[in-house]
């Protein structure tokens, strides 16, 4: 496989990440920006690394429904950002948690990347990470000037699309 063919995938991996990043930004779960998108980035190095590991046992033992794995978390995180209440003294260690299961959510897809590619490089590892930051960081971002400057209620908009990704997932 060369370096453009794993770019591209690296590419497609990343985009529900930025879309998602924005989703996360409106709703004001994390202030951390550079954190998030740096324990994303790991994700998406460590699950294609899984994935094409464990991919035999996986195929033997277990038939995981990825679309439906990730429907549910996303509608779980969706649905607690409307029943959590308004505290804005978030204790790290529920913060850091919320980030990693953003992060495995948005990863899941590398995952199986990993089980479907034969080789797997150290240069196309460094890649997805790398291009996942980047898509990450700049969702992040531009959904913070997005609601900053053109949204009245944030949140709401971005529990909306959690949800509405969510159960697009879950029909897929």
């Amino acid at each position: 496989m060369n370096i453009i063919e794993i770019l591209f995938i690296a590419i497609g991996l990343s985009m529900d990440t930025f879309s998602l990043s924005i989703a996360i930004s409106l709703t004001n779960m994390f202030k951390r920006n550079i954190l998030l998108s740096s324990i994303v980035a790991i994700f998406h190095i460590i699950m294609p690394v899984l994935g094409h590991t464990l991919s035999m046992i996986i195929y033997q033992y277990i038939n995981i429904n990825y679309n439906l794995l990730l429907g549910l978390i996303l509608l779980i995180i969706g649905f607690s950002l409307i029943i959590e209440k308004e505290n804005k003294n978030i204790l790290i260690k529920d913060q850091l948690l919320s980030m990693l299961l953003f992060s495995l959510t948005v990863s899941i897809d590398a995952f199986s990347v990993g089980i479907g590619l034969n080789k797997l490089s150290f240069i196309s590892l460094l890649i997805f990470g790398i291009i996942s930051y980047i898509f990450t960081y700049t969702g992040l971002k531009f959904g913070d000037l997005f609601k900053n400057k053109y949204v009245k209620d944030p949140k709401k908009i971005g529990i909306i699309i959690l949800i509405i990704m969510g159960v697009y997932n879950l029909i897929k």
